[in-house]
């Protein structure tokens, strides 16, 4: 082929081992793999995540990430192109031109949504040595409900929150960052008060927290607040904060011991700051 000019650069070079040439809507791609170590610079904060779908991410200092909406901003292009391919000629010159535009169009939010979590990922963990988030289902949380719950699966798919774990995962591992998947059914994130543990059912449409203890915040903040205090200590109490054995959960989750010496980056074990009122 000889010489051939390209665009980027990898995040970190290495010795080439391998070329796979891929063909899209777009045209050819060459993706070249090399052989390095990969390397992360990683903070020493503590997070908890909660993903979501009004708001991508809601982490337990209030930040929230909103929701680009990436396939609902193409939608209305894209219904055009749908109904259009639909009165032309199957399989015409104007049928395969109009076939073409749809899947660049779906390409393109592809990359939009792909770039996006990489982005976002690579932030949290360049931030932070502790990361906390439920373990998620994607596929079985999309997999019922018939079309009454047709639009919230489109748009938990539109989020992308299998890509984001997935993202995480990887470069927590090579930034050296603690990522903890929280066991949702034990822990009940969503119905838990990070203040006090106790749990009380919640209807979707409730989106403020309010306990009796006197806690109040936004629900998506309190869930990944008791997500990051589960991953600080599994072993914390439920209602009585001087009884061991009401733990509302059961401890470990997987995660090895609170005394392994190997716990993550967090030298001040950074306490969790939950307001009241």
């Amino acid at each position: 082929m000889g010489a051939i000019r390209a665009r980027g650069k990898p995040r970190q070079w290495g010795e080439p081992r391998q070329v796979t040439l891929t063909r899209t809507s777009h045209g050819w791609y060459a993706t070249i793999t090399l052989r390095c170590q990969p390397t992360r610079k990683s903070g020493n904060g503590s997070v908890g995540i909660d993903l979501g779908v009004e708001a991508v991410a809601t982490l337990s200092d209030g930040t929230r990430v909103e929701n680009p909406r990436f396939l609902k901003r193409a939608s209305s292009r894209l219904r055009g192109l749908q109904r259009k391919l639909s009165r032309q000629k199957r399989f015409s010159n104007r049928w395969k031109r109009t076939k073409q535009a749809i899947a660049r169009l779906h390409r393109r939010v592809a990359n939009q949504r792909d770039d996006f979590q990489h982005k976002l990922t690579a932030g949290w963990v360049a931030r932070y040595g502790l990361i906390a988030t439920e373990s998620l289902k994607v596929k079985a949380m999309t997999a019922k409900g018939g079309r009454g719950k047709a639009g919230l699966n489109r748009a938990m798919l539109d989020v992308g929150m299998r890509g984001i774990l997935q993202k995480l995962a990887y470069k927590a591992k090579e930034a050296g960052t603690r990522l903890v998947e929280v066991p949702t059914p034990k822990v009940k994130p969503s119905q838990t008060c990070p203040l006090c543990l106790r749990q009380e059912k919640k209807l979707p449409s409730q989106r403020v927290h309010r306990c009796p203890c006197g806690c109040a915040m936004p629900r998506d903040q309190a869930a990944a607040l008791v997500m990051l205090r589960w991953a600080l200590d599994p072993g914390c109490t439920g209602s009585s904060p001087s009884r061991r054995e009401s733990t509302p959960w059961e401890p470990g989750g997987g995660e090895g011991s609170k005394s392994d010496l190997n716990e993550p980056r967090n030298p001040d074990h950074t306490a969790i700051a939950v307001g009241r009122g």
